[in-house]
């Protein structure tokens, strides 16, 4: 243990290479010996004690985790070029997380052991509730308890990051929405914001009750038309028709389907997933 110390003690906290080299292990074992309460031998433990150090191993967890947010978010820079999304994503998220680490440090959580994270975060800003532990397990839970979920920690005043290439999700949870492409910020705003700033379409659907070969392709010749689509509703067919804004089509569309074989053909705001599919376009 002795070994241990002088090892780690010896080491400045601005001797950036050596300290990016430790194994975190080291600082893991380093910093149980200099907390750790003994039940035998309390007299000699505290004499090792001695040579232990909390407020070092906080200092060198600081520059330690800052060395290790830096190269992940360089690899994360290196991936994204190289066109590794989702890579580029996770070493992006290792980077927030080796920050998150090197921040509680500075700031009297010294602990190098990264399971203990959430609990350091509590200490650090208050979200002790059982809300906020179970929003620290998001990866087990499904999308179900996810949608309760969020609208509950913003009542309690937490401010939740959420990725996700879920539309109707984002829509339904989110306030603000950012949508990347490439890694560059495409869109800002609120969902009404982007579906109206960015979907300059109007959009009618409605259901063909018996739908006849080429029908899709005459509607989608239609003036005005920009683009189609259809599935199945039951036994019948929905149609979608994108069109430019002030494009009028009922009766157009009565003609072409036939009279008593359309039904409910209305016109309705943009969803967010077709202002995304149109920013990325």
């Amino acid at each position: 243990m002795l070994g241990l110390a002088k090892l780690v003690n010896d080491i400045s906290v601005e001797d950036n290479v050596t300290v990016r080299e430790l194994p975190l292990n080291t600082l893991v074992r380093y910093y149980r010996v200099a907390v750790a309460t003994p039940v035998v031998n309390p007299e000699g433990y505290m004499s090792l004690q001695a040579h232990f150090s909390k407020d070092h191993v906080a200092q060198l967890l600081v520059v330690w985790a800052h060395n290790r947010s830096v190269t992940s978010l360089r690899d994360a820079e290196t991936l994204l070029a190289e066109g590794f999304g989702f890579h580029a994503f996770m070493a992006t998220r290792c980077a927030l997380e080796w920050a998150i680490d090197s921040h509680l440090a500075s700031n009297g959580e010294a602990n190098p052991s990264l399971k203990w994270r959430f609990e350091k975060l509590a200490r650090r800003f208050g979200q002790t509730s059982e809300l906020y532990q179970q929003a620290w397990g998001l990866k087990s839970i499904d999308a179900q308890e996810l949608r309760e979920l969020v609208p509950r920690l913003v009542a309690e005043g937490v401010t939740v990051f959420l990725t996700t290439h879920y539309m109707f999700e984002a829509d339904q949870l989110c306030d603000t929405i950012a949508i990347i492409n490439n890694g560059s910020l495409v869109a800002l705003g609120t969902p009404r914001e982007i579906k109206q700033g960015f979907s300059k379409v109007n959009v009618a659907e409605g259901i063909i009750r018996a739908p006849r070969k080429g029908l899709v392709e005459e509607l989608r010749r239609l003036d005005g038309v920009t683009r189609t689509t259809t599935s199945s509703d039951g036994p019948f067919q929905r149609i979608t028709l994108y069109t430019e804004v002030g494009v009028t089509l009922n009766g157009k569309v009565q003609d072409l389907v036939g009279q008593g074989n359309l039904e409910r053909f209305v016109s309705r705001e943009p969803t967010l997933e077709e202002a995304y599919i149109i920013i990325l376009d």
